[in-house]
């Protein structure tokens, strides 16, 4: 993949999260299957989706403690 394609997914990704954290949202589970590509003419689009952990904290001190405190084990389906 080219660099110049890599640089686009990363600026979109960085530019929706930058749009939720200002709107005061944190999206927990940011991973390729929660990134979705969609083709709007000749340009792919990323778009973000599963908020179902999402969380909206007024500031940022106070998502903090819930954030760190958030992180869980999991298995892949080839290690269980």
């Amino acid at each position: 993949m080219e660099n110049k394609i890599l640089i686009d997914y990363a600026s979109q990704l960085l530019c929706g999260l930058a749009y939720l954290h200002a709107a005061q949202v944190v999206l927990r589970d940011i991973k390729p299957a929660n990134v979705l590509l969609r083709l709007e003419g000749d340009q792919v689009v990323l778009k973000l989706s599963d908020f179902g952990v999402s969380i909206t904290c007024p500031t940022v001190a106070l998502c903090l403690p819930l954030t760190i405190c958030f992180s869980h084990s999991f298995f892949l389906s080839q290690q269980v």
